[in-house]
């Protein structure tokens, strides 16, 4: 954990082989994917403590949380699925949903009703919430590896 200002290590929390991160809209929770264990923890804050750690699928590297904190997406780059978890009970909703290969990331929209993936076969999928189901797959170009706050993210989720 980084304090602000002054970009302080204040505390280490132990998570197994960390990947993406995600923060509840309200700042109570962190998520974060544990790409060599398969599962996503679950920190509560304040605190800073692992509360929760939930199995997911293969090489979970992107995880995003929608904006009412109630589930968490899991891009599980090994299994090229995504997973979904209830936050207040953390199991795993449903199956995990079926993506192109190998998601990276992912971004919920600020409505709650649509998730975007972004993969390596040259696609991003949106998912429609709350059925999870994938609505439609967008062709982007080579590679769509990069997620929101990358430069790259405007150009397409392109490589440059």
């Amino acid at each position: 954990m980084i304090a602000r200002p002054g970009n302080t290590v204040v505390k280490t929390i132990p998570v197994t082989s960390p990947e993406g991160i995600a923060v509840t809209s309200d700042g109570t929770h962190v998520y974060v994917a544990n790409s060599n264990s398969n599962t996503v923890s679950m920190i509560a804050r304040p605190g800073n403590a692992v509360v929760a750690t939930v199995a997911v699928g293969t090489t979970p590297i992107g995880v995003a949380v929608t904006p009412d904190g109630t589930h968490v997406y899991v891009a599980n780059y090994g299994s090229s699925t995504v997973s979904v978890i209830r936050t207040a009970t953390k199991p795993v909703v449903g199956l995990p949903i079926p993506m192109g290969t190998n998601p990276i990331d992912l971004a919920v929209t600020p409505d709650g009703t649509h998730v975007y993936v972004n993969s390596g076969s040259d696609d991003v999928s949106v998912i429609h919430r709350p059925g999870n189901t994938v609505v439609k797959t967008v062709p982007v170009g080579i590679n769509p590896l990069w997620g929101r706050g990358h430069p790259g993210w405007d150009k397409g989720l392109r490589r440059e």
